[in-house]
């Protein structure tokens, strides 16, 4: 059969996984690593949540491989998941920072910062040397409010202030999560508070408050504890 790889439509893929980690990986581990770059590299973004439903889907693995494949690649410090009060579970790729020398092609470029950028802050001795990416467009956030709640706000200093610090802390997607929970509460669109950016944005507390209702109100569920199984080092 004729199977064609039609392109540009690419997925970045860091080097150091096709150059150095592929042997260290099982044939069902680079499936994996490789379906969770797709779901986070490949929307411009280094985190995500990922159900292990969706790992199933995209690489024909059954429910206990693919757990036991992402529990595997932890160990091995190639990811960080992070249970919390949504529903699947967060995965992080787990990258390092670029150093200055390093996004300048410098000799040392392929070493990174030691301090790794987890979902948790932590570092990791584990940690594999993938650089974050930066190109992050605040815009997009605030064109997805106005998407949703057919507003015409403008991006300001004071919003790509907000943004970074929410940003710190939650994923993009997660950060759209609430804005779209928000924008179909039944209460917002009664007291006509849609442009109300400075709401759900002032500070962490207000975002997760939405993000909890739009996970209440999700119908995906999980199949890590559904099948009696847990990530390794959730905290």
């Amino acid at each position: 059969m004729d199977k064609r790889i039609y392109l540009p439509n690419t997925t970045q893929t860091p080097n150091d996984i096709l150059d150095n980690s592929m042997k260290e990986l099982s044939g069902s581990e680079f499936k994996v690593i490789m379906a969770i770059l797709r779901k986070t590299l490949g929307w411009h973004k280094w985190a995500d949540y990922i159900s292990i439903s969706q790992i199933m889907e995209a690489t024909g693995l059954s429910n206990r491989q693919s757990i036991n494949c992402v529990n595997s690649l932890e160990k091995k410090g190639f990811i960080r998941t992070k249970k919390s009060k949504r529903t699947t579970t967060l995965i992080t790729i787990n990258f390092t920072e670029a150093s200055e020398e390093s996004s300048q092609g410098g000799e040392n470029s392929s070493l990174g910062s030691e301090e790794s950028s987890l979902a948790t802050g932590e570092k990791s001795s584990h940690t594999k040397h993938i650089n974050k990416p930066t190109n992050y467009k605040h815009s997009e956030l605030v064109d997805y409010w106005n998407e949703c709640n057919k507003t015409n706000l403008r991006v300001t200093e004071g919003k790509r202030k907000q943004i970074k610090a929410r940003l710190a802390k939650f994923t993009d997607t997660e950060i759209k999560s609430a804005i779209k929970a928000r924008s179909e509460s039944q209460w917002i669109k009664e007291n006509n508070q849609h442009n109300n950016w400075d709401a759900l944005f002032r500070n962490d507390d207000s975002l997760e408050k939405w993000l909890v209702r739009a996970s209440e109100s999700s119908e995906e569920k999980d199949a890590w504890t559904e099948k009696g199984f847990s990530p390794v080092g959730i905290l």
